[in-house]
């Protein structure tokens, strides 16, 4: 299943990155719901795939939006690039739930056994 899934997204991105050279200087409307559809596809088997491997409460689309999040609002992008210290942390505290999350998931590894 993952190898028939990371085949498709395969696909998927190279139709997007083709988009992209093709469209070049030109991004209009055209290109833009093209790229929309075809990553838009890849992050749904994505979360598709994730579910069906049974990982429970797994979401990657909240982990997706935030960072996308981020990644759009910031001045680079040219966005607000928002002054609130909450944004800047949003992965720090992602990376860090996701670490305590592992660490009580591993049978028999308790804190004292972290390195």
């Amino acid at each position: 299943m993952l190898a028939s899934a990371m085949a498709v997204q395969t696909v998927l991105f190279a139709g997007a990155l083709g988009t992209t050279v093709a469209g070049h200087d030109k991004v209009g409307t055209t290109v833009q719901y093209t790229l929309t559809v075809l990553l838009g596809l890849a992050m749904g088997l994505q979360n598709a795939v994730a579910r069906r491997l049974g990982v429970p409460d797994l979401t990657t689309t909240v982990l997706t939006l935030t960072l996308t999040g981020l990644a759009a609002d910031s001045g680079p992008a040219g966005g607000a690039a928002p002054r609130s210290l909450v944004p800047a942390m949003a992965p720090a505290l992602l990376a860090t739930g996701a670490a305590v999350l592992w660490r009580l998931s591993v049978p028999g590894a308790g804190w004292a056994a972290a390195p």
